[in-house]
């Protein structure tokens, strides 16, 4: 298991840092991503940020599972993955 940037030492979303690390990740691994800002950081992807991710993710033959802080939230965010060709996995945390 290894992390990836998330957010920067300025304490602002390093969107640019996760990407570059997600081209890093050998393809076929699985990847564990938070759908909507929850605990710890609080922050969200923008829906371009989203389609960014989304494709590394396709391109690099990637798994995606995606961590929803609510039911309501996945609920409301499962549209995006579906556009990218993906087979995304969720999952709910408590």
């Amino acid at each position: 298991m290894q992390h990836y940037p998330y957010v920067g030492a300025d304490n602002r979303l390093d969107v640019d840092g996760m990407l570059a690390a997600l081209q890093q990740v050998p393809p076929g691994d699985v990847v564990l991503l938070h759908a909507c800002c929850h605990n710890p950081t609080g922050f969200d992807l923008s829906q371009d940020d989203w389609l960014r991710v989304l494709d590394i993710v396709r391109r690099r033959e990637l798994l995606p599972l995606f961590d929803f802080a609510t039911r309501a939230s996945a609920m409301a965010w499962t549209r995006t993955p579906g556009r990218c060709g993906c087979s995304p996995r969720r999952c709910r945390s408590c």
